[in-house]
């Protein structure tokens, strides 16, 4: 027996067992349990091959102590037999890729026991470069997807090779990458932008920076314009892959704009183009047409298309995903073409257009003092801003390439086969025999993430599996034919800790499971879900897929469409625009002070006052508030958050409440958390710790748990079956300092627009021209977002219906409770008459169609000519301001002021108020009580033959995740003021 068989085959047999004991459960189920837990065996044998020598050339030294790469490009050039070594530990831990003539292969090699990932063809001939991007490895050849692998193992080492055969020689050069991070918002002065390389069309086209006069007194100053037959400009380079692509763009009537992806040279390169679509009187002449092209040796070729182009001068949102598994295009959120090719899987990333060369247009330093605008430049030209290239963090895999699973997924016990039949939807499939199986990707240390994937559970319970850090602890959601269920295993013993009834039992569901902060969240694509809050527990792991065999019917479970994506912070509620922060006119809309206002009457908690804030706008749903004291100058301390409020009456909402005890009572002080609801306690801890040491208090709503937690640790929490529906957030403080500028909301319910990037959350309507822009002809250094019809628009022989609305719909769709508050001033334009005896009707509406002002609720401020304010519902007013004070001021001691415009609903409540105007001994608003609610989801902003700026426009409600659809076309406009 040889040394290597005794010594090596122990070692390498040990490692199988290692691996194995991530799918072998200690113990069976334990008494009381599902049997989730089940005993399972790993499917892997160790591979019959002799012990590795070890590479004779290791890059960055002529021995083992070589450089040592976290992540790289490995170029391979020569046509020789070799085996190529990257993140080598040892001869024994390494990751390798053998080619052979013209195959080659994937694998790993742990404590000597080697892996298979994957195989394919290459040109034996050709250079190669294999791509260790993070947990991600990739063979190419000319930017074509050769094959590719993930794996968190063996992370970082040294790179070497070594020949298999005698004859032809390799080279071996590594080049380090990083992540791919990648903006610009085109602020600075080189007209052809530093970074970017044009390809200049044989028309003369061009793709040039445009900015305003004095940048730096603006919200956003500059744009990147092109025109021209076919032209681009491109950024970034050739290796750049599992990335994501965003952008803001906006394309004029006549022409054809695109973004360019997986760049290699000007004859290879992937391209999304999108047509202009055409509409006159809300009645759409010509749909217009997207396409998914790739350019291959220079020859063009649709990959994938379909009816529907942009709308014209409107500015839309695009993002492109570009994985080995696929590139997919959305825009304003919605996806709308994919394409699988293995030719599109890497390359930089460029801005395109097809639009005709305007004629000479005044640059926008040479226009006359008083204008400041690119309005004609960008209806003119393809427009774009705000581009952002990042590093695609977490796995997909669309199981494309038939056969037994690989590809770094560990797998347990069965056949887990990708089938890929043509013209079908490739899927993954198993069929248990007995018991449960796996199939785990990732490492054990991922947190805080989201997983999805379509599930069809064959003749048992199929679904997914995440947080998994052993055989012992992890959770899992499945399916069967009848319900949706999550299960919890923690030290081997096995919970359904929530269930529902699917509404569509029995077929193909999309699963998303979402970990954030200890809520667990699983979500079926019919809007039904389970939860579960694990609190401070360790939330860690691999995720994949689980099946179980049905007790007679052995059909096969499958899967499909696999994507795992890491969930970014969300930023708190108060943002500011540095540029205004400082100037006093703005000082109310750029201070977060502001954010908070005291109650009308002081609170008193046991015959004590307490400080009682309320904050200005509505949260619904998941939200978070969050206080950071200062100093706790007394010995006797308390406070109490609450969200989910309605404002009615006292002890409503949900109240997150701690009470310190005396400090004179020394060791045996005590400190108690409750959670409250209704003026209920649900839950209550006593709470040992000193109280003083805490430094951050806050209060967590997540699906149906209401928890509070002292510096992110959760203290008290609760599971509310049937949740409150109220909006309101409020705290109060008694013997405690707290900074309100330091206190932070957290929510997804909440748009704060400033206008410092393109306006891609609006869609304009009637005669308007939205842009950044001067407010004041006097001193035209400060713009800002402006909103205003088109004077330059002939009115002979047209109504005004034509030309005098301009209209700002917000794209995102709020259908219940919702607040809407902005800051407006009126725009200096002598052009229509005196300083500002032309103002006129500053509205909003609310529970709109997208189309009519008519319909919904509209608030309308120096309404109808500035003759009136007044509250309409569905084009008939129901209140009045009565107190004389309700029009626009026209004089100039308003000539810098912003007004403070909020309107809100809450269930049948209205209420408006701008600045104080309206005030009357009994409210500062005009209120109007509606007993019959309506029920529509748009809201705009508009004005009729007028131009304001507008500033800061915060909308929270119920609703606003989602956005209008790309090719929803709005009909004729309508307003109150048509037949007036």
């Amino acid at each position: 027996m040889s040394r290597w068989f005794s010594r090596e085959r122990f070692i390498a047999c040990l490692a199988l067992i290692a691996v194995a004991a991530f799918f072998i459960a200690s113990r069976g189920p334990r008494r009381g349990t599902t049997g989730a837990a089940a005993d399972l065996v790993l499917n892997v044998a160790p591979a019959a091959v002799a012990k590795d020598p070890g590479p004779t050339l290791v890059a960055g030294g002529e021995s083992d102590a070589g450089t040592s790469f976290i992540g790289a490009d490995l170029l391979i050039d020569g046509p020789g037999d070799v085996r190529v070594y990257f993140d080598r530990h040892d001869n024994a831990n390494f990751h390798f890729l053998d080619r052979k003539e013209d195959k080659v292969t994937l694998g790993l090699c742990e404590a000597g026991l080697e892996q298979i990932f994957s195989t394919g063809k290459v040109d034996a001939a050709a250079s190669m470069r294999l791509a260790r991007h993070g947990p991600n490895i990739a063979l190419f050849q000319s930017g074509h997807l050769i094959l590719c692998a993930f794996d968190e193992r063996l992370l970082g080492g040294t790179a070497g090779f070594r020949m298999l055969s005698q004859g032809n020689d390799v080279t071996l050069k590594v080049e380090p990458r990083e992540d791919v991070h990648f903006a610009d918002d085109f602020m600075y002065s080189d007209a052809r932008g530093a970074q970017w390389s044009v390809k200049q069309s044989a028309d003369g086209g061009y793709f040039n920076v445009k900015s305003l006069k004095n940048p730096l007194l603006s919200a956003n100053a500059f744009n990147y314009m092109g025109c021209g037959k076919e032209n681009f400009s491109t950024v970034g380079q050739p290796w750049w892959d599992l990335y994501v692509y965003e952008a803001s763009v906006r394309g004029p009537a006549n022409g054809c704009i695109g973004l360019m992806f997986s760049y290699q040279d000007d004859r290879n390169y992937g391209l999304f183009k999108w047509t202009a679509r055409k509409v006159e009187n809300g009645a759409v002449t010509d749909p217009g047409k997207r396409e998914l092209v790739r350019v291959h040796d220079g020859k063009p070729e649709i990959l994938a298309q379909s009816s529907g182009g942009y709308g014209a001068d409107q500015w839309y949102s695009a993002q492109l995903r570009v994985t080995y598994s696929r590139v997919s295009v959305a825009m304003d959120g919605h996806v709308l073409l994919e394409v699988a090719d293995p030719n599109l899987a890497c390359g930089s990333v460029g801005v395109w257009c097809d639009v005709p060369i305007p004629a000479a247009i005044i640059d926008p330093r040479a226009q006359e003092f008083s204008r400041n605008s690119l309005n004609d430049l960008m209806k003119a030209h393809a427009v774009f801003d705000d581009v952002r290239v990042n590093t695609l963090q977490g796995y997909e895999d669309d199981f494309v390439v038939p056969g037994p699973l690989a590809g770094g997924w560990l797998v347990g016990t069965g056949d887990w086969t990708v089938r890929a039949e043509k013209n079908t939807q490739p899927e993954l499939t198993v069929a248990p025999t007995k018991g449960s199986t796996k199939a785990l990707v990732g490492d054990r240390r991922w947190a805080q993430y989201e997983v999805e994937a379509d599930v069809r559970s064959g003749g048992g319970s199929a679904g997914l599996i995440f947080l998994h850090r052993d055989e012992s602890n992890y959770f899992q959601a499945s399916i069967d034919k009848k319900s949706l269920k999550l299960t919890s295993v923690s030290d081997g013993n096995a919970v359904v800790v929530d269930t529902v009834p699917l509404l569509q039992a029995g077929k193909q569901v999309r699963l998303r499971a979402q970990v954030r902060h200890g809520h667990v969240r699983v979500t079926a694509d019919d809007g039904v879900s389970v939860e579960s809050f694990a609190g401070d527990t360790m939330l860690r792991g691999r995720a994949g897929f689980v099946a179980t065999a049905g007790e007679s019917d052995r059909a096969p479970a499958a899967f499909s469409r696999f994507r795992l994506s890491f969930l970014p912070e969300r930023e708190p509620l108060v943002t500011t625009n540095a540029v205004f922060e400082d100037e006093q006119t703005m000082n109310d809309w750029t201070s977060p002070t502001s954010e908070w206002y005291p109650p009308r009457d002081p609170l008193l908690i046991k015959g004590r006052p307490v400080n009682l804030l309320w904050h200005r706008s509505q949260f619904p749903g998941d939200v978070e508030l969050a206080i950071e004291p200062r100093e706790a100058p007394e010995g006797k301390f308390e406070f109490a958050l609450s969200v989910a409020k309605d404002g009615q009456g006292k002890n409503n909402g949900y109240v997150f409440h701690y009470e310190a005890g005396d400090i004179t009572e020394g060791a045996s002080r005590s400190c108690t958390a409750q959670l409250i609801r209704q003026g209920e306690v649900v839950a209550e801890r006593v709470v040992v710790d000193d109280a003083k040491q805490f430094s951050v208090a806050s209060m967590r709503r997540c699906g149906k748990y209401i928890v509070g937690l002292l510096n992110g640790r959760p203290v008290v929490s609760y599971r509310d079956e049937n949740p409150l529906v109220g909006n309101k957030v409020a705290y109060y403080t008694q013997g405690l300092v707290v900074r309100t500028e330091a206190t932070k909301i957290i929510s997804d319910n909440f748009r704060n627009d400033l206008f410092s990037r393109a306006p891609v959350n609006w869609r304009t309507g009637g005669n308007a021209i939205a842009e950044v822009t001067n407010r004041w002809q006097c001193d035209p250094r400060w713009s800002f977002f402006s909103l205003k019809n088109d004077l330059r628009v002939d009115r002979r022989n047209k109504p005004a219906v034509q030309w005098a609305p301009a209209v700002l719909w917000s794209k995102y769709l709020y259908p219940g409770d919702v607040t809407v508050e902005f800051y407006v001033g009126n725009k200096m334009e002598t052009e229509r008459g005196q300083p500002y005896f032309y103002a006129r009707d500053i509205c909003v509406n609310i529970g709109s169609d997208g189309s009519d002002l008519t319909k919904g609720y509209t608030f309308m401020w120096g309404g109808f000519g500035n003759q009136r304010s007044v509250i309409l519902r569905n084009g008939v007013e129901v209140a009045r301001v009565t107190n004389g004070m309700g029009l626009i001021p026209k004089d100039m001691n308003y000539h810098r002021h912003w007004f403070s415009f909020k309107v809100e609903k809450q269930r049948g409540r209205l209420s408006f108020r701008v600045d104080r105007f309206f005030a009357n001994d009994r409210s500062p608003d005009l209120v109007y009580e509606d007993t019959q609610p309506l029920t529509g989801d748009r809201i705009a902003l508009w004005t009729y033959d007028h131009a304001i700026m507008i500033s800061r426009v915060r909308i929270s409600g119920d609703g606003g995740n989602m956005m209008e659809d790309v090719d929803w076309t709005p009909g004729a406009l309508k307003t109150p003021l048509d037949d007036k």
